[in-house]
C-alpha cells in the first residue's frame, strides 16, 4: 500500500504565528506514518520532522507582485507536492475571499482533495459576499473542519444548503515547539523586576482582542506590571498608546510592538504570572492554548469559545465580556493568588484534551491514501 501523504500550502505562515499550528499538526501526522509536506514562509526546522519548503515571501504586498509571488508559490507548492506524490492539501482560512477560492480551485485542479480548516466562521473586519461562501465552502472544499460546537453551530445557522461534511477538531497545543525558561532568567533578560507580579498580553493587537478594555481596566498597584508583546494588525497603536499616557500608567506598562521572535515568545511567556485575553469576540485563541501550554495562568473573557476551554477558579478566571469593572475586579483579585495552582491545572487541560496526537488521529481518517 502506498503511503499516505499531506500538504499544508501557507502564505502567511510565521507572519501570523500560523506556522505554530501547522507544524504541530503535521509532526504529528508524520508520526502516525503520515509522509508531510509544508509549504511556506518557514525554512526547515530542527525541531520539526516535516518536509519545509519556504516558497512564500514574509511580506506579501497587495499590488500586482505581491500577489503574483503568491499565486506562483500556490502553483510551486502544487507541482512539488504531485512529484512528491501528495494525496490531500489541508488549508487554512479565516474568512471567505477571492484570494481563498483562487488557491481552492488550483488545488482541485491539480487533482488534490481539500482539507479546510475554517479557523473564524465569519471576517471580524468585513462583510463576506455570500456568493464567496458558497464557491469557497460548497464548491471548492471536499472536507471542512472547525475547532469546537461553538464554530459549528454558528456556521451551520449562516449557511444555508451546506453539501460539504463538517467536523469538529480541536485546535492542538503548543508543547512541542515551545522553550520553557525559568522565571528569574526570562525577567532578567527582559529587563523585569523579578519580585513584582507580571501580566501578559501577547498576540497581534486587533480592535477585536480588547487591549483597549485592558488598559481601561488596569489597576495600578505597584507590586505589579503589564507587558503588551505584539504587532497591530489592520489597526495602529495610537490610541491605546494615548490610553497609557491619559491614564498616567506608563511605568506599570512595557511595550515591543512589533513582531516577536520565537524566542522571544519564550521568555515573554515564562516571565508572565497571568496571561490576559480580553477578546470581545473570538471562536478559537491559539494564544490561550500557547499560555495553557506554557502552563500559566488564565484571565480571559467569558465568551462562550473560551468557556468551553476555562473553568472559572479550575484553570483559569473569566470576567464578564467587554466589562471594564468586571475586568478589573478579577485582575485585583489575581493580585492576591497563588498562579501556579491555576498554571498547572491549564496545563493538564492540554495535556488531557488538546494533545496533537490524538487531533491527529481524526485527520488521518481524512487523508487520502
Amino acid at each position: 500500500m502506498t503511503k499516505s501523504s499531506t500538504a499544508i500550502i501557507d502564505y502567511i505562515g510565521s507572519k501570523g504565528g500560523h506556522h505554530y499550528y501547522s507544524l504541530c499538526l503535521l509532526d504529528a501526522l508524520e508520526k502516525k506514518g503520515v509522509k508531510t509536506f509544508y509549504f511556506s514562509n518557514v525554512r526547515v526546522s530542527q525541531q520539526s520532522e516535516t518536509t519545509c519548503f519556504p516558497v512564500f515571501h514574509k511580506e506579501i504586498k497587495k499590488d500586482f507582485w505581491g500577489f503574483y509571488n503568491l499565486f506562483s508559490g500556490v502553483i510551486q507548492s502544487l507541482r512539488i507536492s504531485k512529484k512528491e506524490r501528495v494525496n490531500t492539501q489541508i488549508y487554512h482560512v479565516f474568512e471567505a475571499s477571492l484570494i481563498n477560492c483562487i488557491v481552492l480551485g488550483l488545488i482541485k485542479a491539480f487533482g488534490f482533495d481539500s482539507i479546510v480548516i475554517i479557523h473564524d466562521i465569519h471576517s471580524f473586519d468585513f462583510k463576506e459576499k455570500e456568493i464567496l461562501r458558497r464557491i469557497q465552502y460548497n464548491w471548492l472544499s471536499d472536507f471542512l473542519i472547525v475547532h469546537n460546537n461553538l464554530s459549528k453551530q454558528t456556521f451551520l445557522n449562516s449557511f444555508k444548503r451546506l453539501r460539504k461534511p463538517i467536523q469538529v477538531i480541536p485546535h492542538g497545543g503548543h508543547q512541542s515547539i515551545i522553550n520553557i525558561i525559568e522565571r528569574q532568567e526570562a525577567c532578567k533578560a527582559l529587563n523585569l523586576d523579578v519580585n513584582k507580579q507580571h501580566f501578559l498580553f501577547f498576540g497581534q493587537i486587533k480592535k477585536m482582542k480588547g487591549l483597549d478594555l485592558l488598559l481601561k481596566a488596569w489597576p495600578s498597584n505597584e507590586l505589579s506590571e503589564l507587558t503588551i508583546a505584539g504587532k497591530p494588525w489592520r489597526d495602529n497603536f495610537e490610541p491605546y498608546q494615548e490610553i497609557i499616557d491619559n491614564r498616567g500608567i506608563q511605568d506599570q506598562v512595557h511595550l515591543n510592538i512589533s513582531y516577536i521572535s520565537d524566542k522571544e515568545r519564550d521568555l515573554y511567556y515564562s516571565a508572565a504570572d497571568f496571561v490576559i485575553l480580553p477578546y470581545r469576540e473570538i471562536f478559537q485563541s491559539g494564544v490561550l492554548l500557547m499560555a495553557m501550554s506554557y502552563g500559566k495562568a488564565i484571565i480571559a473573557s467569558d465568551l462562550p469559545a473560551n468557556k468551553e476551554i476555562i473553568e472559572h477558579d479550575k484553570n483559569g478566571l473569566l470576567f464578564k465580556t467587554d466589562n471594564v469593572s468586571s475586568l478589573r475586579n478579577v485582575i485585583k483579585r489575581a493580585h492576591n493568588l497563588d498562579s501556579t495552582k491555576l498554571g498547572l491545572m491549564a496545563k493538564e487541560t492540554i495535556n488531557q484534551y488538546f494533545d496533537w496526537t490524538k487531533i491527529s488521529e481524526k485527520y488521518i481518517s481524512l487523508i487520502k491514501e
